[in-house]
C-alpha cells in the first residue's frame, strides 16, 4: 500500500494566506502518520519569474496605496455575470502562461488530496480536473475570510472549508451545494489556543503585569493610521499599557518609539513579530485591522477588537461579521477608538459580555478539524 499524498498549497500574497496552509500543514504533521505524505507548497515559486516577483507586490501596494481602487476592483469583479463572461476567461488564459510549471509538479506528485488556502492554485487545479488531469485528486478549498469572492467559486472543487454558518450560505447562494460546504472555522497555528499563563508571559515580556493592555497591530508590512492611534491612546489619562507592533516597516517602529520615550505610561514598541499568540495572550482589547487571520487569532485568543482602517473588499466584509456578531467594534475616526477603549476597560460587564459573543464564535481546533477531514478524504488504499 503507497502512502497517501497529500499537497497543502498556497500564494504568498498576505500572510493568512500562508499561515492558514502552514497550520493545516502542522495539524497533519501532528498526527503522526506513518501512510501519510505531506507537501506544502507556495504555488508562486512555481509559476513564472514575473507573476512570483509581481503578484505580492501589486497586492501590497494596491490594498497600502490606494485601497478605494482595491476595493472597486473586489467587488466589480465579484459581479457574477461579469465575472463569468470577462474575469474568468482571463485568469484561465493567465494561469496557463504564467503557472505551467504548477500544473508539471502536481502531475508529478499526484496527490489524492489537494488543500488550497488561496483561489490561485484551486483555480488551477480545477482547471486540471476538467481536462481529465486529476481524476483522482479531491480538490479542497480552504477559505481564509469570513466570506467568499467569485474567485473561490469553481464547479470542480469538491468541498469547501469554511469559517461560519454566515460563509456556508453566502457560498449556497452562490449554487454550491450545502453538502459540499464544511465549516470548520479559519485554521490558525495551534499555539492561539493554548495558554501560558498572562504573569508568566508578562515577566518573559518584561512588561508589567498589573496594568490593564492594549495591542495595537498594523498588519504584516505596517500599514494604517498607526502614529495617530499611538498618539491618542498614549494621551488617554486611564492606566493602561501600550503594546505596538509595527510589522516590517523600520522607519514606522523608529518613529513610534521616539514619539513614546516621554508618554505617561508603559508603551512597549515591536517590530514584525512571531510571538502574536503571546502578544494577544496578556493583552485585554485588539486595535487592528479585519484580516481573517488576524481576526480569528484574536478570537481564539478570546481577544475583544476594535477594528480601523479595514481594507475595502475582502476585510470590510470581515469587520462587518464580526461587529454583527458582537465580538469587534468599528471605529473609523480615532478619538472614538481611544473612548471605546476606555469604556470596555471601564466596564467589566461589557468586557465580559464580549468575551461570551467570542466563545459563541471561535472555532479554536479548526486546523486540526480540518486535518482530520483531509484524512477521511484520502483513499483507504491506493
Amino acid at each position: 500500500m503507497g502512502k497517501k499524498r497529500i499537497l497543502v498549497a498556497y500564494a504568498n500574497a498576505g500572510a493568512g494566506h500562508v499561515k492558514s496552509a502552514l497550520a493545516i500543514e502542522g495539524a497533519l504533521r501532528d498526527l503522526k502518520r506513518d501512510d501519510v505524505e505531506v507537501r506544502c507548497i507556495d504555488t508562486l515559486n512555481y509559476s513564472t519569474d514575473f507573476l512570483r516577483r509581481s503578484y505580492p507586490r501589486f497586492y501590497l501596494f494596491m490594498v497600502n496605496k490606494i485601497p478605494t481602487l482595491w476595493g472597486l476592483g473586489y467587488y466589480l469583479f465579484d459581479t457574477r455575470i461579469f465575472y463569468r463572461l470577462v474575469i474568468r476567461p482571463l485568469r484561465r488564459i493567465h494561469n496557463r502562461i504564467n503557472c505551467s510549471r504548477l500544473v508539471e509538479f502536481i502531475k508529478d506528485f499526484e496527490p489524492h488530496v489537494a488543500v488550497n488556502t488561496h483561489f490561485l492554485g484551486s483555480e488551477v487545479m480545477a482547471d486540471m480536473k476538467r481536462k481529465g488531469l486529476l481524476e483522482n485528486t479531491k480538490l479542497i478549498s480552504v477559505v481564509t475570510d469570513y466570506f467568499m469572492h467569485s474567485f473561490w467559486v469553481d464547479s470542480d472543487i469538491d468541498y469547501y472549508c469554511v469559517a461560519q454558518e454566515e460563509s456556508k450560505a453566502h457560498l449556497t447562494k452562490r449554487g454550491v451545494p450545502a453538502e459540499m460546504i464544511k465549516i470548520f472555522g479559519i485554521p490558525v497555528d495551534k499555539k492561539f489556543s493554548s495558554k501560558a499563563g498572562r504573569q508568566n508571559l508578562c515577566k518573559k515580556l518584561n512588561i508589567p503585569d498589573d496594568y490593564p493592555t492594549v495591542l495595537l497591530t498594523s498588519g504584516g508590512f505596517g500599514v494604517g493610521p498607526v502614529k495617530e492611534l499611538v498618539n491618542e491612546l498614549a494621551g488617554i489619562k486611564r492606566r493602561m499599557q501600550l503594546l505596538v507592533v509595527c510589522g516590517k516597516n523600520p522607519r514606522l517602529y523608529n518613529e513610534v518609539r521616539e514619539m513614546t520615550k516621554s508618554a505617561d505610561k508603559p508603551v512597549s514598541v515591536y517590530e514584525f513579530v512571531d510571538n502574536m499568540d503571546e502578544l494577544m495572550e496578556v493583552s485585554d482589547v485588539i486595535v487592528t485591522k479585519s484580516g481573517g487571520m488576524s481576526s480569528t487569532e484574536a478570537l481564539a485568543k478570546d481577544l475583544p477588537m476594535i477594528v480601523t482602517s479595514a481594507i475595502p473588499g475582502q476585510e470590510a466584509r470581515n469587520c462587518r461579521f464580526l461587529v454583527k456578531s458582537g465580538v469587534a467594534f468599528h471605529k473609523s475616526n480615532i478619538k472614538d477608538v481611544g473612548r471605546i477603549i476606555e469604556e470596555i476597560l471601564d466596564s467589566g460587564d461589557m468586557l465580559n459580555q464580549m468575551k461570551k459573543k467570542i466563545a459563541l464564535v471561535k472555532k479554536p481546533d479548526s486546523a486540526r478539524d480540518v486535518a482530520d477531514f483531509i484524512l477521511n478524504c484520502c483513499p483507504q488504499k491506493e
